[in-house]
């Protein structure tokens, strides 16, 4: 009776951990790995395995800048069953990394949430930290900014009304100029839509101040410019200078 008592609060109630294949993935390949689990001190029924990928971003709320958790996905995993006391029980798991997950550039944090579903019990639950690296899309846009002279500030995933995704932030990444731009422009910001077939890009120009004129622009915001397009699996088959002048042409039409 004590056991379930117990158990009831997490004290010989059954344990969770999950073993990773890889960690280091990027959006849309697919996360593999082993739950392990661990009978506690009496027989217990598992409603439910899940495993959620989350992240968080930042939202402005009463003039405060709060941060919130979000689940880009919830992974259900069979059906119910009875672990035994101190029984060992493996299950294994494979799903793709939803699209909309940020890289974790300048500590944008992301990982998997195991957890078991146990009715009149506290979940076990465990946590495993991911490095979602960039989609080949998108590090053909790195190394084409790069060779440009463009350096990544910070990265950043705030609160957006505007998402046309289906979370509600979007991600910033802010790059310096270095380059020939050094002079023309302040920054750099390129938000980035992954889908299965295509990459869309919106990139953020702001120009330098220069003269009377440029001060008052800049002082209204109409220093910023908007530039939308596409990258598809073709522009990776491109020569990468051939891309390049591509970028490098939609940005200077705007300074």
């Amino acid at each position: 009776m004590f056991n379930k008592i117990f158990a009831s609060v997490g004290i010989g109630s059954a344990k969770v951990d999950t073993r990773l294949r890889n960690n280091s993935l990027f959006a849309g390949q697919v996360l593999e790995g082993e739950i392990h689990l661990q009978g506690g001190k009496i027989e217990q029924k598992i409603e439910e395995i899940y495993l959620e990928v989350i992240t968080t971003y930042k939202k402005e709320i009463n003039d405060s800048t709060v941060t919130q958790e979000y689940s880009l996905i919830k992974h259900h995993l069979g059906d119910s069953f009875n672990l035994q006391a101190n029984e060992q029980k493996k299950v294994t798991f494979a799903f793709p990394i939803p699209y909309e997950t940020p890289l974790t550039m300048g500590g944008q944090p992301v990982f998997l949430r195991t957890g078991l579903g146990i009715s009149l019990a506290i979940d076990p639950k465990d946590k495993d930290h991911l490095e979602i690296k960039p989609h080949p899309l998108i590090q053909l846009i790195f190394n084409a900014l790069d060779r440009l002279g463009f350096k990544l500030k910070s990265a950043k995933c705030e609160y957006s009304r505007y998402s046309h995704q289906k979370c509600p932030f979007i991600q910033e990444l802010e790059f310096y100029p270095f380059g020939k731009y050094k002079s023309h422009l302040d920054e750099l910001e390129v938000v980035f839509n992954l889908s299965a077939n295509s990459l869309n890009v919106l990139l953020e120009i702001d120009r330098k101040a220069k003269g009377l004129k440029s001060l008052f622009a800049e002082a209204l915001d109409m220093d910023e410019s908007h530039v939308r397009f596409q990258v598809t699996p073709q522009d990776l088959e491109l020569p990468f200078d051939h891309f390049t002048q591509k970028l490098d042409h939609f940005i200077s039409n705007y300074i």
